[in-house]
C-alpha cells in the first residue's frame, strides 16, 4: 500500500501594501486518510481510517500524538467537540459513538446503530447537542438525529415523520453538510436529489426546501454548507 501523503495546510495571510503571502506547511505525512478536522488549543485534531485519532501542533508540528479509537480497523469522516470531549462515529454498519476525553484522551463506546444503511457522514456541535446524519433505509425516513454530552449515548431523533427521496443521501460530504446558526440547524443532502432540511433548536420544526444546484445522479448534489448567520449563508 502506497502511503498517503496527508497535507495540512497551515496558511498565514500577510497583508501588505501590494496583495498577500500565502504560505503552505505540511504538518503530518502518515498512512491514514483524513477527513473531517477540529482546531482546539493551538492543535489540529483529526480522526481518519484505522481508527486513527490525533493532534498535530500547529506552531510545532513535531509536538504530536496519535490513537486507537477503537481496536479494529475503523474509518471515520466525523469529529466533533464541547468543552470537555471530542465525539465521532464510524461509517460502517454497525455504527459506534465514540466520546474522547480531553483531558486524558480515554475514549468511551456510546450507542451502536447496527441499520444495514447506517453510514454517518457529519456531526455538527451547536448549543449543548451533537447534531449526526446517516443514510436513510429502505422506508426512506429521514436518519438526523442529536444528543446531548450529558444523555451519551442516547441519540433522538429531529424529526422522525419526515422521509427522504429515493437517492437521496449525503454523497461525498466528510464532516461538512451539517451547519448552525442563530436558532437554526440546516442539514444539506446531495445525490439523486440535493435539498436542504431547517431545524428551529427553540420549537422542533423542520422546514424542507427545494435547490437549484445540479441534481439527479449519486454523485452530484451539495456536499458543503456553512451559515454567517440566521439569514445568510453558503
Amino acid at each position: 500500500m502506497k502511503k498517503i501523503l496527508i497535507l495540512l495546510c497551515l496558511v498565514n495571510t500577510l497583508v501588505i501594501s501590494f496583495g498577500q503571502k500565502v504560505r503552505i506547511e505540511t504538518l503530518l505525512e502518515d498512512d491514514v486518510s483524513i477527513r473531517a478536522l477540529e482546531i482546539w488549543e493551538g492543535k489540529v485534531w483529526y480522526t481518519g481510517t484505522a481508527s486513527k485519532f490525533g493532534y498535530v501542533d500547529i506552531a510545532n508540528p513535531a509536538e504530536r500524538k496519535q490513537i486507537k479509537v477503537a481496536p479494529t480497523d475503523l474509518q471515520f469522516r466525523t469529529l466533533s467537540q464541547n468543552h470537555a470531549a471530542f465525539y465521532t462515529i464510524n461509517i460502517e454498519s454497525p455504527a459506534h459513538i465514540f466520546r474522547i476525553n480531553k483531558k486524558d484522551l480515554t475514549i468511551t463506546s456510546g450507542v451502536t446503530d447496527a441499520a444495514a444503511t447506517a453510514f454517518y457522514d457529519a456531526l455538527h456541535y451547536s448549543d449543548g447537542y451533537f447534531y449526526t446524519f446517516s443514510d436513510p433505509a429502505e422506508d426512506l425516513v429521514l436518519q438526523w438525529s442529536r444528543f446531548k454530552d450529558a444523555d451519551f449515548p442516547e441519540l433522538k431523533p429531529l424529526a422522525p415523520a419526515l422521509q427522504m427521496k429515493k437517492g437521496e443521501a449525503a454523497f461525498a460530504a466528510s464532516n461538512s453538510n451539517i451547519a448552525s446558526a442563530g436558532d437554526y440547524v440546516w442539514l444539506a443532502t446531495g445525490g439523486v436529489v440535493s435539498r436542504i432540511f431547517r431545524y428551529h433548536k427553540k420549537t422542533g420544526a423542520t422546514q424542507i426546501f427545494e435547490t437549484p444546484f445540479v441534481q439527479g445522479n449519486s454523485t452530484q448534489g451539495m456536499y458543503a454548507i456553512d451559515f454567517y448567520n440566521a439569514k445568510k449563508g453558503i
